[in-house]
């Protein structure tokens, strides 16, 4: 019996559409007109849209994209001059830097943002002054409140720099940044009208960000730290939003004996003291530890890290899982040491694990592959 492939019901078309990868779908549209029109209604749906599962950017001689799903890499030609200098991902856009010396032992760090999947122009932001002593190779995070493009006059730049980690945050318009007043921080995440931030201690800072346009209020940020919990064996720790919008910790722990046995993951959810008027910052009412990630799928790495949906993404997700990258270092007999990485899944229930394996191995002073969640166009 012949099908009419280009004629299938939209239903049929928009089940089938909803399983696929950014690259996949953005493929699907091509085939005809009938299947573009689904592509594009089904993007109109927020629902649908905010359901995106996210692809791991490999930075080689041109960036390529890893599908989770698919198992596959995508390569493309990505308009990015200087990928050595990639330093992360936010909302789609990918920053690059490069550094300007001045005297007396002062530079600049300069950050511009690309956004390889959309027709728009980079964004450079103000030099961050710093000095040479302090600054230590690449930024270790950068992360954006919002989209730019979605929210031009409303978004923020958070960026945690220089080996004493510090951090500061600029909002769009701004010609300056404000240096918030400590050191040692490690992760960062906007929620709604609060940054939060964790230091090398794992004490949570919160501060609104509407304070931004006060520049006095601006620098004042108070810890909150988190009670009940010890975090000296702690090897890295992630700040990540939950489907639900509540923030979460996920805590990363390494076999002594091997620098890259895993040994587990614990996830955490903050709770808040509920306070009626408006604050400066948000205080840590109890961390309360998960058994399960519900409907959650966790991906964490170096920059923003991601929740997506299991039951939107069955058969492609696996359910109460953490998706993080292991690199594993090999030395030639050059004495310059190559890491292969892997795609590993932990499963928070029964403490399994298992991997992919995109067929690559970078060299260590390449930027290590970082999640991306690209946007349909």
């Amino acid at each position: 019996m012949e099908r009419d492939w280009a004629n299938l019901e939209a239903l049929a078309l928009g089940l089938i559409l909803d399983k696929l990868e950014r690259v996949d779908q953005i493929w699907f549209g091509a085939v005809c007109k009938n299947w573009l029109s689904v592509a594009k209604l089904n993007h109109q749906n927020q629902e649908l849209r905010n359901n995106v599962l996210p692809m791991l950017m490999i930075p080689k001689t041109n960036l390529s994209l890893y599908g989770i799903s698919s198992n596959i890499t995508y390569e493309f030609q990505f308009p990015i001059p200087s990928y050595d200098n990639c330093c992360g991902c936010s909302h789609g856009w990918i920053t690059t830097i490069h550094t300007k010396y001045h005297a007396y032992s002062d530079m600049d760090i300069v950050i511009t943002m690309f956004n390889p999947f959309k027709t728009v122009s980079p964004i450079t932001l103000p030099p961050l002054r710093t000095c040479i002593d302090y600054y230590d190779a690449l930024l270790p995070k950068v992360t954006l409140s919002a989209d730019p493009i979605t929210s031009p006059n409303d978004y923020v730049v958070a960026v945690i720099y220089t080996k004493w980690s510090r951090l500061s945050i600029l909002k769009s318009g701004q010609t300056s940044w404000t240096c918030i007043g400590y050191c040692d921080f490690t992760d960062v995440i906007v929620l709604g009208d609060f940054l939060y931030v964790l230091t090398q201690k794992k004490s949570l800072l919160s501060f609104n960000l509407s304070y931004l346009d006060d520049p006095d209020r601006a620098k004042t940020i108070s810890p909150s730290p988190a009670p009940g919990i010890r975090f000296h064996e702690d090897l890295k720790c992630y700040l990540v939003k939950s489907l639900e919008g509540d923030l979460w910790l996920v805590r990363k722990f390494l076999s002594d004996s091997d620098h890259n046995g895993l040994i587990k993951f614990e996830v955490y959810r903050f709770e808040f003291e509920f306070q009626r008027r408006k604050v400066q910052r948000r205080k840590v009412k109890q961390m309360v530890k998960l058994e399960s990630l519900g409907d959650n799928v966790l991906f964490v790495g170096e920059c923003d890290s991601i929740s997506a949906s299991a039951s939107h993404f069955s058969g492609s997700l696996k359910q109460d899982s953490i998706y993080y990258i292991n690199k594993v270092k090999h030395y030639t007999p050059f004495h310059e040491y190559c890491e292969p990485f892997n795609v590993e899944i932990y499963n928070v229930k029964d403490g399994s694990i298992c991997h992919q394996d995109p067929e690559y191995s970078f060299v260590k002073h390449m930027p290590t592959p970082f999640w991306v969640l690209m946007p349909l166009q």
